[in-house]
Parts: C-alpha cells; structure tokens; sequence
C-alpha cells in the first residue's frame, strides 16, 4: 500500500511527477511507495473501481500531499480527497502545495492551513522535513536529493509564470477568432494589437482571475463541509435571533462553556435566524453522528442527532429545521426539511 497519496489534476503531472522524484530521492522511498492518479501503474487500477480504490489509498497513506493550482482548485476530487483527510482526526492533516506564493490565497475556505510554496528551495526542504516525520523516516544528506529539489523549483516557476499565462492567453484568443483572421487580413492586425494590449495587462488580469476561482472553490468546497439550517420559535414560527447553535461529537455539551473545539464547535444565529457551520473544525467523518444543541435564555434547550457523509461524491449535509419551545413547555424535535 503506497505511503504518499498525490492528490492533483491531470494537467499539472509535472508538479507531481516532481514532488515524487524530490521525495523517492530525500526518503529513500520506492515507485510503489505513491498514489499518484497521473502516472501509468501508480493510480487506479484498470476495471478497478475509482472512489473505492480512491477511498482505499486514503485510509491507508500515511501522507497526503495536496497540489492546489487554478487547475486542481476547480476540481471536484481534489476536494474531496482533502475534505476526506481533514475529517479524520487520527490521520496526519494533508499538506499543502502551490507553485508559488501568489496562489495560497486558492485555499479559500480553509485559510487557516499553511501552504508551502514548490518554487521556493527553502520551503521544499520543509515538505521534506514534514513528510519524513510522518513516515519516520530520517531524510538523506540535502547534497543528495537537491537536483531533485531544484528541478522541481524551476518546473514550478516556468508552469505557473506570469509570461507562461500571457502565453496562455494569447494561444485561447487566436483559437477562438482564427476564422475571422483567415477571412480578414483587416481583423488580423486589429487582433495583434488587441493581444499585445492584453499582454501588457496580463498580471492584472490574472489577479482578478484568482479571485474568481477562489469563489467557484469556496462554493464547492462549502457543500460538502458546511451545516446550515435556521432557528425557529415554536409556538409562532418566529426566526429566533442570538441563539447559540452547537455541533459536538459528544453528547454530553449542555452549555457553550462546555462546546470548546476540536470536539465541539458554536454559532450564533442572526436576525434571521441562520446559522452556519464548518463541520471540518469537529474532524466530522463519514457516516458520523453528531449532536446538534440550540441554546436560547426562555427556550428550552433543543437538542438532537444528525448523521452527516462530507466525503460522498453527490451528498451534502443536508439544511436543518430547529423549533424552541418557550421553557416549561415539552420541546418538539425536527429533523431535516424535506
């Protein structure tokens, strides 16, 4: 079973191919070693089925290495395979990779993880550092592995790079507009000096960009790792503002002073009575069962069980429907909407 699962998007087999050589070379590690989707006889298996063998690796390997790029950022299974680690709570939290500084704002909604940069040498002999205390596993000589580790650099600086993505930009436009170009020699040189303006606004423009896909992955990312639900009164329906929404694994939380994380987690309800919360900080797994407690001065408390799934490939943690009883009144509970 492979110690190191990659998690990444095809495209970008080079970064990976690269994180693999730097740590087969620095770990003494061997091919069999690395789950490694893109690369022939280390992935998925033919006929083999792709989540099961997925899943399988996961639960198996001792580290997991994230390459979050503009590619791998929109996909669905890098997600996944990162939402999937972080709820379990007994395995190493994955690691996180980006080819330089300027993409780490692409973790979005899990900010609060450190991202080490592949185009920075001092920050590769951290990931080393990192990967061999998971394994236990000394690392060799730094003379020893550093080819490895400057190639991997340089790779990450070229792919990525400012003129790479003017590149980029350019070959997209003239695919999109060479029949007029073939048509109109006029078009043509209208179109030249269109591009070498969008080159020289290449770096703003990239920027921008990075923003919107910081949105389109934080709003992937929140179907599968966040509870949302509202806080109603029972006897008029009434939104019920200020209440303290607790998600706990444990079934024993009576108060906010006793929901204190990683084991439980809190929110408050705002004047509409949502609340919204971020199933990641409980290490909530698959097929869990968690406690949900609504806590409001002259209501009852509320309190009721939840099962959640934040690895499917489709599921998410469905809204949930919480009425108060005024105190001294039996408490009514509800699951989830239909």
């Amino acid at each position: 079973m492979p110690f190191v699962f990659i998690s990444h998007a095809h495209s970008d087999k080079v970064l990976a191919r690269g994180v693999c050589a730097l740590l087969r070379d620095a770990l003494a590690l061997g091919p069999d070693d690395f789950f490694v989707s893109s690369e022939e006889g280390r992935g998925v298996a033919p006929a083999a089925n792709i989540q099961q063998s997925v899943q399988a690796a996961l639960s198996t390997a001792s580290t997991l290495i994230v390459i979050l790029t503009p590619r791998s950022a929109l996909s669905r299974w890098v997600w996944l395979e990162a939402g999937s680690r972080l709820g379990q709570p007994h395995m190493a939290n994955p690691l996180f990779v980006c080819p330089s500084a300027r993409y780490t704002s692409l973790l979005g909604p899990i900010g609060d993880q450190k991202a080490l940069n592949l185009d920075n040498e001092n920050e590769l002999v951290e990931l080393v550092t990192a990967v061999g205390k998971t394994l236990q596993r000394t690392p060799r000589d730094f003379l020893s592995y550093k080819p490895a580790l400057s190639e991997l650099a340089t790779n990450a600086a070229r792919e990525y790079s400012v003129t790479r993505e003017r590149q980029d930009a350019a070959v997209s436009w003239l695919k999109r507009h060479w029949p007029s170009l073939a048509l109109a020699p006029l078009l043509f040189l209208i179109a030249f000096a269109y591009v070498s303006f969008a080159l020289n606004n290449a770096e703003e423009e990239a920027r921008r960009t990075d923003v919107q896909r910081n949105n389109e992955t934080a709003a992937l990312v929140s179907r599968f790792l966040v509870l949302t639900g509202t806080v109603v009164s029972q006897s008029d329906n009434q939104a019920v503002a200020d209440a303290t929404v607790m998600a706990s694994r444990k079934q024993d939380v009576k108060d906010q002073a006793g929901c204190v994380e990683p084991e439980c987690t809190s929110w408050t309800t705002d004047n509409e009575g949502k609340f919204s919360i971020d199933l990641t900080k409980i290490s909530a797994e698959k097929e869990d069962t968690i406690t949900l407690i609504v806590q409001k001065t002259g209501f009852a408390l509320n309190r009721k069980l939840i099962r959640i799934d934040v690895r499917a490939m489709d599921a998410t943690v469905a809204p949930q429907s919480v009425r108060l009883s005024t105190a001294g009144q039996p408490t009514v509970f509800f699951g989830s909407p239909p």
